[in-house]
C-alpha cells in the first residue's frame, strides 16, 4: 500500500513543524481515509509521572480523525469537531513508542464520523475515540486568516513507510 506523507501546518499543536510547544507529529494516508503516525510523548506532557495527560491523548485522536476525514494530501476543507467520545483503556506511558491510526467511516451532508485510537509497540490499544466533524460553512472559513501559518507540503514519499 502506497502512503502519503500529509501536509502539517506551521503552528498547530499536534502537527505543527515549528511549534517549540507542539507534539510534532506526521501523519501519512493511504488517500483512502486511513492514516497513520507514531510518537514518543515526552515527559514534558505526563499528568500523572509517567503517564501521558489525557488532553494530550485527546488532542491527539481528534488530529487523526481530522486527517482520516480529509483523506487527501492537501486539505481543500475545513472540519471542526462537533463530538469526541474518549475511552482510556490503558495508561499511555510517556518515552515509549506509540502508533497512531485514524480512519474516515462515513460523511452525511457537513457531518463526517471517523474513529482514531492509539496503540502501545505490542498492539494494544491504549485509547480510542468516536469523533464527529463538521464542514463549519463559511461564517467561520472566511473568517480564517492562516498568515504566517500557511500548511507545509512534504515530499509524497518522505517520512512514511
Amino acid at each position: 500500500m502506497t502512503t502519503i506523507r500529509q501536509s502539517s501546518t506551521h503552528n498547530c499543536f499536534v502537527c505543527g513543524v515549528d511549534n517549540p510547544y507542539g507534539l510534532k507529529i506526521n501523519f501519512c494516508s493511504d488517500g483512502n481515509g486511513f492514516v497513520t503516525a507514531q510518537t514518543i510523548y515526552s515527559k514534558n506532557f505526563q499528568g500523572y509521572p509517567g503517564i501521558v495527560h489525557g488532553g494530550i491523548i485527546t488532542a491527539t485522536l481528534d488530529e487523526a480523525a481530522g486527517r482520516a476525514a480529509i483523506m487527501t494530501k492537501r486539505p481543500d476543507i475545513v472540519l471542526v469537531t462537533g463530538k469526541i467520545e474518549v475511552r482510556f483503556r490503558k495508561p499511555t506511558r510517556v518515552n515509549e513508542l506509540i502508533s497512531i491510526e485514524g480512519k474516515f467511516i462515513s460523511r452525511t451532508g457537513r457531518v463526517y464520523q471517523t474513529q482514531s485510537w492509539l496503540k502501545d509497540s505490542n498492539g494494544e490499544i491504549l485509547a480510542e475515540a468516536d469523533v464527529t466533524l463538521v464542514e463549519p460553512g463559511k461564517v467561520l472559513t472566511s473568517s480564517i486568516e492562516p498568515g504566517d501559518d500557511q500548511w507545509v507540503d512534504w515530499d509524497q514519499d518522505e517520512g512514511c513507510q
